[in-house]
C-alpha cells in the first residue's frame, strides 16, 4: 500500500546548504510538488550541480522506481528563485499493482 507525507520545502535561500531538507523513500514513489524542486543523492551534489529537477504540475506526476533498499535524497528549491516556503507530497513504498 505504501505510506505518503507532506513535507515543507523551507523558502530558498542563497546560503550554502541553508534550506535542504532530506527525506526517505524506497521503491516506487510519487513526488508532487506546488514549485520547482532539486532533488540530489548527497547535500554536496548541489554544490557540484549534481542534481535532478522536478517540475511543478501534472506534468510531473510520475511514478519513479526508486530501488528496493530505503534511499535518502536532499531535497531544495532553487536558491537564486527567491520563492517561499512550498510543499512536496510525497506516495513511496507503492504496491506495484496500485501505481500501474
Amino acid at each position: 500500500m505504501g505510506r505518503a507525507f507532506n513535507l515543507s520545502i523551507p523558502a530558498s535561500t542563497p546560503i550554502v546548504n541553508e534550506g535542504i531538507v532530506p527525506i526517505s523513500v524506497c521503491g516506487a514513489t510519487l513526488f508532487q510538488c506546488q514549485s520547482d524542486l532539486q532533488f540530489a543523492y548527497d547535500i554536496a551534489d548541489f554544490q557540484s550541480n549534481q542534481f535532478a529537477v522536478l517540475a511543478s504540475g501534472t506534468s510531473s506526476n510520475q511514478v519513479l522506481p526508486i530501488g528496493s533498499d530505503k534511499t535518502i535524497l536532499w531535497v531544495r528549491q532553487d536558491p537564486s528563485a527567491g520563492l517561499p516556503e512550498t510543499t512536496l507530497y510525497v506516495w513511496t513504498e507503492i504496491d506495484y499493482k496500485e501505481a500501474y
